[in-house]
């Protein structure tokens, strides 16, 4: 894959079971997200519906015709008008093409969407132990507002969820 050469699109139905394989990936180090068991499509039948509207997106990163990665950008708090201005970024890189630019691509690719869309802040809510997150998000002017520490427990291990948000 060549850095340069990522193009995104609009998540279909049909992207779907491949969304979920990439995440997949990431529940199965039991480090990195707090899901415990890996997902199946019908689990992510709804979520997948939630971001059908033009507020809330699901693009595909693509290089070579092959799905790279996703991200998304979530209500944060949903019915909670006070928060409409604030939304919540999700994102999973296969673990092929990590630490090869297409996160950073992903993420400025949705904070250009986030910008368009007139929302006023981004969060991201990552487990501590997730470095690759941690730098990625900083590296992109994200800071660290929170941390509630040793919130989730796995396999007899309990990690801290970080906070992490952007004024845009």
């Amino acid at each position: 894959m060549n850095r340069e050469n990522i193009d995104f699109r609009i998540a279909s139905r049909f992207d779907l079971e491949r969304i979920v394989q990439i995440t997949n990936q990431a529940i199965l180090k039991k480090n990195l997200t707090a899901y415990i068991r890996p997902l199946s499509v019908q689990d992510r039948c709804t979520w997948f519906e939630e971001h059908k509207s033009d507020n809330y997106p699901i693009f595909i990163a693509e290089s070579d015709n092959q799905i790279v990665g996703w991200i998304s950008l979530s209500p944060y708090r949903g019915g909670r008008e006070g928060l409409l201005k604030t939304v919540e970024v999700s994102y999973f890189v296969d673990n092929d093409f990590q630490q090869r630019g297409v996160g950073s691509k992903m993420l400025k690719k949705i904070l250009e969407r986030a910008k368009n869309l007139e929302y006023e802040t981004v969060v991201a809510i990552i487990f501590e132990t997730n470095l690759g997150s941690k730098k990625l998000l900083q590296k992109n002017g994200f800071e660290r507002w929170g941390l509630l520490p040793d919130v989730a427990q796995i396999d007899g291990k309990t990690f801290s969820h970080g906070y992490y948000g952007l004024k845009l």
